[in-house]
């Protein structure tokens, strides 16, 4: 027994020193990715998010489409385990429009425990469910978010479980300017360190029917564990200074841009960057897909964390179906 608690503390010494010497404090792209698009691979496009994203993004977009269709998609991780994103989104067959998605994972996530300097997300599985009714003037929407993970510790692995609730409105300023307001995952206590909060606030302009730019504002919670309270413990040889970004929740702004080729291809790519002067991260994503009436089919490749290499990227197909 005490063999085996040396060899626990040993390796956790161990892992501790790689971390400080790292000072990697990125989360991992599943906990702040909305979807399969560029902008979903940045979880924006408050005012654009198309399918079984807008759940997560804003759901009141859901009304804001004439859209019957199922998706899927895979995604190749940057950090920690590949996982895929099924789901349906339905505002065709009532005038409240709904969606659901469902997230999951092929393997167990690494134990961050006995590997603190783990960039794997901690969560097992996740299932949200949106809906959004239209009035005279603009789309309210509201979704629910279930999420299911693990926390690591001496005694073993606990399961923990959570359900929060996201908000969102969306409306045309003028017939080719859009504007949006989301919240995502407010009362996520159970769950904080695996679904963060998440505020955005955007806008849109058709310039011409092919080419749409946005702007979209991010306020994300901290997650502790891996920016926050872990990182400051004594002994990880990261200082006051190094951290002082974090003590906040961060703040990022996006500028994306759209465009449709031959009323056929879609290429989009999105910038954004952090507003705080003691935050310096920075991302980019860009994709291209084939849009058609009954069916949509996408790449998007990211890096969330552009002074680093690692890319995360996603496959998509959606089917619209007509009633």
């Amino acid at each position: 027994m005490k063999f085996a608690l040396v060899t626990v503390f040993c390796s956790i010494f161990a892992n501790a020193s790689a971390f400080a010497e790292a000072r990697d404090l990125r989360i991992p792209g599943e906990y702040d990715q909305g979807g399969s698009s560029a902008r979903g691979m940045l979880n924006v496009g408050t005012t654009e998010a198309d399918g079984i994203t807008a759940i997560q993004v804003n759901p009141a977009i859901l009304a804001l489409t004439d859209e019957y269709s199922v998706g899927v998609s895979y995604h190749w991780a940057d950090l920690g385990r590949d996982y895929y994103r099924a789901g349906v989104v339905d505002a065709v067959t009532s005038k409240v429009a709904a969606g659901f998605s469902y997230t999951g994972f092929q393997e167990d996530p690494e134990d961050r425990f006995l590997s603190i300097e783990t960039r794997d997300s901690s969560a097992l599985k996740r299932a949200s469910l949106g809906l959004a009714y239209p009035t005279k003037f603009l789309a309210l929407g509201v979704s629910a978010y279930y999420t299911e993970g693990v926390e690591d510790g001496i005694a073993g692995k606990e399961v923990v479980k959570g359900l929060s609730l996201g908000l969102g409105l969306a409306g045309y300023i003028l017939p080719n300017v859009k504007f949006g307001v989301s919240s995502q995952n407010l009362n996520n206590q159970k769950v904080a360190e695996l679904a963060p909060r998440f505020i955005r606030v955007g806008v849109s302009w058709d310039v011409v029917p092919e080419w749409l730019l946005f702007l979209d504002y991010r306020d994300r919670q901290r997650v502790n564990t891996i920016e926050g309270e872990i990182a400051a413990i004594p002994g990880l040889g990261i200082n006051d200074e190094e951290l002082k970004g974090y003590e906040t929740s961060e703040k990022m702004v996006f500028l994306g841009s759209r465009m449709t080729v031959y009323d056929l291809i879609r290429i989009e790519a999105v910038y954004g960057s952090s507003v705080e002067p003691d935050d310096d991260r920075s991302s980019f994503s860009a994709g291209i897909g084939i849009h058609q009436k009954n069916y949509s089919f996408s790449y998007a490749i990211a890096n969330s964390y552009l002074e680093y290499s690692d890319l995360q990227s996603a496959i998509s197909l959606q089917v619209h179906m007509s009633l």
